[in-house]
């Protein structure tokens, strides 16, 4: 499959985070309006066979989500003290404190950036990633409280002293809009690149997630169509002898797929957009799923695709489906993980 990369400039509030499944789901709309309903029905039966796209979240331009591992022991946790505070004068308790702060600092902290990423992966273990989100990790987006007014439906204007709070994330970064990366693995004897880019052009004009009909969500595609169509080689390539596999991308596994290593789990409360947005029930079944940076190990080769389209996720409409396939980046886990 050929490998992709999308760039996209977000110029405003951001109320859907960029997750690999809603993505998918905003294609699959720009499909049936951009093309045909019939287009969109023949690009997800080709999902019965082998997926003919996968796609990951969106992530900060030069950022991905940090690798799970089990917590550092009180002996790594030690000897990273004595590594990073090696002045005698700080005695022997003061090295370790200032160690239990640094950690909690970039608890919270998600992303990894991407030169750190490419390095720790091929030799991962818990002190190796603790050094790299120590020196390379953050937290991006800025979550405000906005107060709006209610419109009144019926005169279709403000509606008087009826006021709401809500939250919206922003992201900026150097006085600029924030940009987002996202990589596609294609089977261009399916689906071409410009049809993918064209669909993403759909979006743009569209919007994406919550309120886009009120401004939110506004994106716009940076990557010009020559650049998008080449492969790209900016995501770190598997790593030699590969005994794991990272997801960049929302996921839940197959029967056969392999399920130990360490993750974080999302739930899923999806919800109908397009025209089924004003349906009587709007709301999918919640479904568990593994976070991007949720990390397995695999006995033998690796595959090429792990997980699949849910199919039963709304209660009244069979032929919803849940995009839930991972986006593996393989992995060389060293420690900390066992089979």
């Amino acid at each position: 499959m050929k490998r992709l990369k999308l760039t996209l400039e977000l110029r405003s509030a951001l109320l859907t985070p960029f997750q690999s499944d809603t993505l998918f789901g905003h294609l699959c709309w720009a499909i049936r309006y951009g093309a045909s309903e019939e287009r969109l029905l023949k690009f997800l039966g080709q999902y019965a066979h082998a997926p003919p796209l996968l796609l990951t979240a969106a992530f900060p331009e030069g950022f991905l989500p940090q690798p799970v591992l089990p917590p550092l022991t009180y002996s790594e946790t030690t000897q990273l003290a004595r590594e990073r505070y090696l002045d005698p004068k700080l005695g022997e308790k003061e090295p370790m404190r200032r160690m239990v702060e640094d950690l909690k600092r970039v608890r919270h902290h998600d992303l990894l950036a991407l030169a750190q990423w490419k390095q720790v992966v091929r030799d991962l273990s818990p002190l190796a990633l603790a050094r790299a989100a120590l020196d390379a990790a953050e937290s991006r987006g800025i979550e405000e409280t906005v107060t709006r007014t209610a419109v009144d439906r019926l005169t279709n204007s403000a509606d008087k002293g009826q006021l709401f709070d809500h939250a919206e994330t922003f992201y900026w970064r150097d006085g600029h809009p924030e940009k987002f990366n996202l990589w596609l693995n294609l089977d261009e004897q399916q689906v071409t690149a410009r049809e993918v880019y064209d669909w993403f052009k759909i979006i743009e004009a569209t919007g994406f997630g919550k309120r886009k009909s009120s401004g939110a969500g506004n994106v716009r595609v940076v990557t010009p169509f020559e650049e998008f169509a080449r492969n790209d080689a900016d995501l770190p390539a598997d790593a030699l002898d590969a005994n794991a596999f990272v997801t960049l991308s929302s996921y839940v596994p197959r029967a056969d797929d392999p399920v130990r290593g360490a993750y974080h789990l999302l739930i899923k409360r999806g919800k109908l957009g397009g025209e089924w947005a004003t349906s009587a029930n709007v709301w999918k079944k919640p479904l568990l799923m593994f976070a991007p940076g949720s990390l397995f190990l695999h006995n033998g080769e690796p595959r090429t695709h792990y997980g699949g389209l849910i199919s039963d996720i709304h209660p009244n409409n069979p032929c919803i489906a849940q995009y839930a396939y991972a986006f593996p980046v393989g992995a060389r886990v060293t420690q900390g993980v066992s089979a």
